[in-house]
């Protein structure tokens, strides 16, 4: 049976249309440090940053209630922002992805970012071709992030896209795990931090080099520009 064209393709962003350019060890300190001018007590630090946040906001609540948590949250999402901007700029998009872009548009296939980072990251890296994109969900328009699978349908809602019609691309595990749990098809490309054996235990359905390889994968298996 003829696979399901492509109606809409979601992607990552850093590491899978941006060069991998950011520390997330600095991007980490920046949170703590912000955190702990506030809050000199504040929680270890035990797992990645926007989680290790969720922990940091109760914890500041029952010491000065909700007002204070989130002063402390947006101190630490400010503190993080200026360190993913910074590498966004360092960084740029990968060669090819703009036109790469503009192709799918031309021929109505819509275009999205679920990301982690920041809007402000986002938009740095993409300038005024920001407007290619139908979709854009980052931290700042979520509460609940991928590898939840709400981040994700989210966007399917806002681009009104079915699952069977949209394909989740990405460099990261979470961006495969994310994508099955919508059941939209999946692909991994191998440009970002992951070794390619890891991406490939999460068995996407499509895979390739960076983005421009992957259409090249897809076009051949008659889901684009058909």
């Amino acid at each position: 049976m003829r696979a399901l064209p492509l109606r809409g393709i979601v992607f990552d962003f850093d590491g899978t249309l941006a060069v991998p350019a950011l520390s997330f060890q600095e991007m980490g300190q920046a949170a703590v440090n912000a955190v702990a001018a506030l809050m000199p007590d504040y929680p270890p630090k035990e797992e990645p940053a926007l989680e290790w946040l969720l922990k940091v906001a109760s914890h500041a609540s029952r010491q000065g209630g909700e007002d204070f948590a989130a002063k402390v949250c947006r101190a630490a999402d400010l503190a993080m922002g200026e360190v993913e901007v910074a590498a966004a700029k360092r960084g740029g998009l990968f060669p090819g992805v703009l036109p790469m872009l503009q192709k799918l548009r031309e021929h109505g296939i819509k275009t999205g970012i679920i990301t982690r980072n920041c809007t402000r990251a986002v938009a740095a890296a993409f300038g005024p071709e920001f407007k290619l994109l139908n979709c854009v969900l980052s931290r700042d328009d979520i509460s609940q992030w991928k590898p939840d699978p709400a981040h994700l349908q989210a966007a399917l809602i806002q681009m009104e896209l079915s699952p069977e019609h949209t394909l989740m691309i990405g460099d990261d595990p979470m961006d495969i795990l994310v994508g099955k749990k919508c059941k939209t098809r999946t692909a991994a490309v191998f440009c970002g931090h992951v070794p390619k054996e890891v991406l490939l235990a999460c068995q996407p359905d499509f895979c390739a080099e960076d983005c421009a390889g992957l259409m090249l994968v897809l076009e051949e298996a008659g889901l684009l520009f058909g």
